[in-house]
């Protein structure tokens, strides 16, 4: 996978992956889905050479590779009793994912992962502009019934942003 950003008045994304049998392309502004082209892939052929061949114009038009040092931690927490249960592993697990779709097709960036214990649970994303993505994540999270008990915290302060009346210690 590529990703590749361009400042101007608007964040720009462009994004190229593979599977088994296709390359997919995807453009546009960042918190917009954008357009997507796909190219299937025929017996043999390599993926990466079709990533390499439609990365050319975008990388002359000044995308850029987005270094990880430039990305801002989102961390989504939730409560849980002692060191969490089953429920609450298959709660992280479709929070992750949710996150990294809606991330990922807005251009905004992706979930890494999370952990559970000690009293929390936690969702860990990287996003090129948390600004631009919380209203996003807590729309996502609003849609999909996961925003009971979401405590939602930016950069590496772990300032809470989410809910907007949180009293209390936020440690991750």
């Amino acid at each position: 996978m590529i990703k590749l950003y361009k400042a101007g008045d608007d964040l720009r994304y462009w994004e190229a992956w593979s599977t088994d049998t296709e390359v997919t392309v995807h453009w546009g502004v960042a918190g917009h889905v954008g357009e997507t082209r796909e190219f299937q892939l025929k017996p043999g052929e390599n993926p990466n050479a079709i990533i390499a061949r439609e990365a050319k114009q975008p990388k002359k038009d000044g995308y850029r590779k987005m270094p990880a040092s430039k990305l801002q931690r989102l961390v989504i927490q939730y409560r849980v009793s002692g060191m969490g249960e089953v429920y609450d592993l298959d709660k992280r697990a479709k929070v992750e994912e949710l996150l990294n779709e809606c991330l990922g097709w807005k251009g905004l960036g992706h979930c890494d992962g999370g952990d559970l214990g000690s009293g929390t649970m936690n969702v860990f994303c990287f996003v090129v502009d948390a600004k631009t993505a919380v209203p996003h994540v807590l729309e996502e999270l609003k849609a999909s019934g996961m925003i009971d008990g979401a405590i939602v915290a930016i950069g590496e302060e772990a300032k809470v942003v989410w809910p907007m009346n949180f009293e209390g210690t936020f440690l991750i």
